[in-house]
């Protein structure tokens, strides 16, 4: 006994309870990701075999951390899983609000992956006929498909957004990026005038468009194009953490509502100006022009 606890020998403790108290079998409740992750100290192995076991797997494979996008009564809203329940099959989403991040609860059936404009994916579904193929996204679609610029041809094709998973490739730095000759997504570059300085946020057949300081983008000629800027290498935060190109930031002032506190990545540093890629933002494939000194380095990537 310790107090008013009774242990057995073994150490567990014994409760006394009426039978009708008492679940077991079915009438369990089925435990969340969380709660396994907690219990298996985040072995992803051992998680997944529990989660068989059950038989309450999702009907997509969903994982905490993604950006999805809801049907239904939620229709077009937008967020990340932050927390999944394989009994109930439903997800509470992380939804980025004017007044801040708020949580939603919504059923797996209505949801739909995100990719922002700009994300490198890949098609990993055996029943499409584009399994196997990765590019980057150039639209997510409303009726769960997304648009996707082919690493292979440049050509467009369409997938559903639930076959395809993010590459986690960052789309300015590597070799797949969708480009067009000489000019990359996200490319910094400068305008003949020798004035005008901004990333490519969209490339089509003999034009770009630019984004520059004004958080405005606007179509240009290729012709337009004096050269690509390679951009400062690293620069100081708001709390003079140093920061390079593709480090994840914290956004802290300055921003558009509702993204205060929220994630993205570092694409261009250029003299006190960081042009960064957020999931919450769906214009101009998710870039933002903020001061430097409005973002604070949360992740540092190996360049």
């Amino acid at each position: 006994m310790w107090g008013p606890l009774v242990f057995d020998k073994d150490g567990y403790m014994i409760v006394s309870s009426s039978p009708r108290m008492l679940m077991h079998g079915d009438k369990m409740e089925v435990p969340t990701t969380d709660e396994l992750a907690f219990f298996f100290k985040g072995d992803r192995t051992q998680i997944t075999s529990i989660m068989r076991r059950l038989g309450a797997e999702a009907p997509v494979d969903f994982k905490i951390g993604d950006y999805v996008r809801a049907i239904g009564q939620l229709a077009g809203t937008i967020g990340k899983i932050i927390s999944l329940s394989l009994g109930t099959k439903t997800a509470i989403l992380q939804v980025s609000t004017t007044t801040g991040p708020i949580d939603v609860t919504a059923s797996l059936h209505d949801l739909h992956k995100y990719f922002p404009d700009g994300s490198h994916v890949v098609v990993n579904n055996e029943k499409d006929p584009n399994n196997g193929l990765s590019g980057t996204t150039i639209k997510c679609l409303e009726d769960g498909t997304i648009a996707i610029i082919s690493d292979v041809t440049g050509k467009r094709f369409i997938s559903r957004s639930n076959d395809c998973h993010i590459t986690n490739l960052p789309v300015a730095t590597v070799g797949t990026a969708h480009r067009s000759g000489d000019w990359s997504l996200f490319d910094l570059i400068m305008l003949n005038d020798g004035v005008t300085v901004g990333c490519i946020v969209a490339i089509r057949d003999d034009q770009v468009t630019i984004m520059d300081k004004t958080n405005v983008g606007r179509p240009v000629p290729m012709s337009q194009i004096r050269q690509k800027i390679l951009g400062k290498r690293s620069a100081f935060d708001r709390l003079l953490n140093p920061c390079r190109r593709n480090d994840t930031v914290t956004l802290e002032d300055s921003v558009q509502p509702g993204l205060l506190g929220t994630l993205a990545n570092l694409e261009q540093l250029y003299n006190d100006l960081a042009f960064v890629r957020s999931n919450f933002v769906s214009q101009n494939s998710g870039l933002l022009a903020l001061p430097i000194k409005s973002v604070r380095v949360m992740c540092a990537k190996n360049k």
